[in-house]
């Protein structure tokens, strides 16, 4: 309704007040010698003429525009490689936000309830209210992704499916971290999708072409590694902890439990370092540096930014092994 009539507007309206208000203007400027009537009467017609451009160029919603939205940058990744661009793909969490910290806005709880798929890892504190909302909308699917993954435990938040050990300490939610629980999001992904559209070949194929460049970047991330005798890294915040998993590495953090280490922690973290000749500490741009800047100024180390929240997470770790090993 509200486009409709702003299409009228632009089309009806907005021509017949530039040309009345042309008229009034010649008029002014033919029959008014007054210099500054003339000059009010040039304003009105630019003031006019700009507002009417202005309103007919804006940008206008797309009638019929399907809608999923993912609460993270690497799921829209993972929607967009088997969707293609078959949908307006929207992100709850924008770049350069803390996942674990954020808090929806409005706009974005309406733009939810307008999207036809929800894809969450349902593991963080805001996704809890996401499917709480979502309850008694049946024209939604909100998509569970983290079921069928193994989940580790840790100091980040909780949810509704860990059994009570886990729950009484929370989990990792840092679940896309691992090449294989990607795959398993992938899987995720594509059954919903093909629940709605059973008849789509092509997003089980772009789903395919998916899974094998999870399986390249898998057999690159194992070579690199292999190759080096890294065993254990140093971090900031405990976000590789899938992937410290799945490579065989042992995470060393300087946060503990969501917080920020004391000097007594501190110093034995520096300590573990020095040990195992570990030198560079990695951080996300989401957190703190400085606190990386100190711990590194004391091994004689360097701060080495990851990004895990991009918006291609294949490249991204492939990025992080290559800073893990020093290539």
């Amino acid at each position: 309704m509200v486009f409709a009539l702003l299409q009228y507007y632009n089309i009806i309206f907005l021509p017949k007040l530039y040309y009345i208000t042309l008229f009034l203007c010649n008029f002014e400027l033919n029959h008014i010698n007054n210099s500054i009537m003339r000059y009010i009467a040039i304003k009105t017609l630019l003031v006019v003429s700009i507002f009417a451009f202005t309103l007919s160029c804006s940008e206008q919603p797309k009638s019929g525009s399907k809608i999923i939205t993912t609460t993270i940058t690497p799921l829209k990744f993972i929607v967009e490689s088997i969707t293609g661009e078959d949908y307006a793909v929207n992100i709850v969490v924008p770049q350069g936000a803390s996942p674990e910290t954020y808090e929806m806005t409005a706009k974005q709880v309406i733009d939810i309830a307008n999207s036809e798929f929800v894809f969450s890892l349902n593991l963080l504190d805001f996704e809890k209210g996401i499917s709480e909302r979502l309850q008694d909308n049946s024209s939604n699917m909100y998509v569970d992704l983290s079921r069928g993954i193994e989940l580790l435990s840790g100091k980040c938040t909780l949810h509704d499916h860990v059994d009570d050990e886990d729950a009484a300490h929370g989990v990792d939610p840092h679940i896309w971290t691992s090449i294989s629980n990607l795959k398993t999001i992938s899987k995720s992904v594509h059954d919903a999708i093909i629940s709605k559209h059973p008849d789509s070949l092509r997003y089980t194929n772009n789903y395919k072409v998916l899974l094998d460049s999870l399986n390249r970047a898998d057999s690159l991330i194992r070579s690199k590694l292999s190759k080096s005798d890294i065993k254990h890294f140093l971090i900031y915040h405990p976000s590789l902890g899938y992937y410290a998993k799945e490579y065989g590495l042992t995470q060393i953090t300087l946060e503990n439990e969501g917080k920020e280490p004391n000097v007594k922690e501190m110093k034995e973290v520096i300590d573990m370092a020095k040990e195992l000749n570990l030198t560079n500490i990695l951080y996300q741009k989401e957190f703190r540096k400085d606190v990386v800047v100190s711990a590194t100024q004391d091994i004689g180390g360097e701060c080495c930014e990851i990004n895990i929240l991009g918006e291609n997470i294949i490249n991204d770790l492939i990025q992080v092994t290559d800073i893990i090993i020093n290539e």
